[in-house]
């Protein structure tokens, strides 16, 4: 880059040149750049535009270039500097300064989940982090923006799209904020793939990312019972898929604890007792039955015989004996005494169990 470090060089120190020379040479310059896949290089530019001294004023055109050949190569933390520095030139709103400088970018650490987080900023309609381009202003008031407004397919598809670099380039709190936030939208089932996410936090040494997860979850009543159903099975059924069991147990404990405005269904209940089964852990397929009795899920014929079976493979006779008869009794009679007696049932077994 040394020819084009003295051309801009040469620019610095001739203020005379125009600035709409100034911004159509470092605009083509960058935009060769990402063309080129030289997305140092353009880095590079971009830090001599902002560099104190320099009489470069950022616009919407390059900012656009910039963040989308930045999160095309997968380089999303200079996608937020880019992203930071527009906001520091052409807003003067400090509140919204304040909630980019609190990302933190030098360490790029676990973001928390604010009352506006980054995602409405991204997505204001003067500048998407997504668009190379756009003809409207930044809002005089950014404070306006809510999560509240409902999101575009294609903006569906570019959080899509942009997940699956968030979670491979190791910034895995910054693609669980994207997600809860765009879930807060009320999103059309199905619009979000939860895939790359859920195999990522299943991947970590530890459950804390999975937990921060679910307690923002708890604590935000508007996400959908779809979307929270779809959530917390996928991580059941990951956790069982590469022999976490323990993990997988945590979650349902979570999903039926006082306050969780989780809703059983028969799917979830069914992979739980059949990994837990397969799993030799009888107890936990134990509690889940318990659970699904006491919310009046019936348990289907299949789930019944994993359980008998692990009973049987516990050699716990008797108790595989008395709950296939009373399971039997809901199957063939129904009712709510026949509940009731499962239910009973599967509290006495669970309240002597003994390893």
């Amino acid at each position: 880059m040394a020819l084009c470090m003295s051309l801009l060089t040469f620019l610095k120190h001739n203020p005379k040149i125009s600035q709409t020379h100034l911004s159509d040479l470092t605009t083509m310059l960058i935009a060769s750049y990402f063309k080129h896949h030289k997305a140092r290089e353009a880095f590079k530019v971009f830090s001599w535009m902002v560099r104190p001294g320099s009489p470069c004023v950022l616009d919407l055109k390059v900012c656009g270039i910039l963040v989308n050949g930045f999160c095309r190569e997968g380089m999303v933390f200079e996608a937020l500097k880019n992203r930071r520095e527009h906001i520091r030139h052409c807003e003067s709103s400090s509140v919204t300064l304040l909630r980019m400088n609190s990302l933190n970018l030098k360490h790029l650490q676990p973001l928390s989940f604010p009352s506006r987080p980054i995602f409405s900023l991204l997505f204001q309609p003067s500048i998407s982090l997504f668009s190379s381009s756009s003809s409207s202003t930044e809002p005089s008031n950014p404070s306006t923006t809510t999560t509240n407004a409902s999101l575009t397919q294609e903006q569906f598809t570019k959080i899509n799209l942009l997940l699956p670099r968030l979670c491979l380039s190791n910034h895995l709190s910054t693609a669980i904020h994207l997600t809860t936030t765009a879930l807060l939208t009320n999103p059309p089932p199905k619009s979000l793939s939860f895939s790359i996410l859920i195999h990522s936090l299943i991947s970590q040494p530890d459950m804390a990312l999975c937990m921060s997860l679910l307690t923002f979850l708890k604590h935000n009543p508007k996400i959908s019972q779809t979307h929270l159903s779809d959530l917390t099975t996928m991580l059941i059924a990951s956790y069982f898929k590469h022999h976490k069991a323990r993990e997988a147990f945590k979650v349902f404990s979570w999903m039926v604890r006082p306050g969780s405005h989780c809703v059983l269904d028969l799917k979830v209940c069914g992979i739980l007792v059949n990994g837990f089964c397969r799993e030799g852990m009888v107890f936990e397929a134990l509690k889940v039955l318990r659970e699904m009795v006491g919310v009046n899920l019936v348990p289907g014929r299949d789930l019944g015989k994993w359980v008998y079976r692990g009973l049987l493979r516990e050699a716990r006779i008797r108790e595989a004996m008395e709950l296939n008869e009373a399971l039997g009794l809901v199957w063939d009679v129904s009712g709510d005494e026949a509940m009731k007696k499962v239910l009973g049932l599967l509290d006495h077994i669970i309240g002597n169990w003994t390893e």
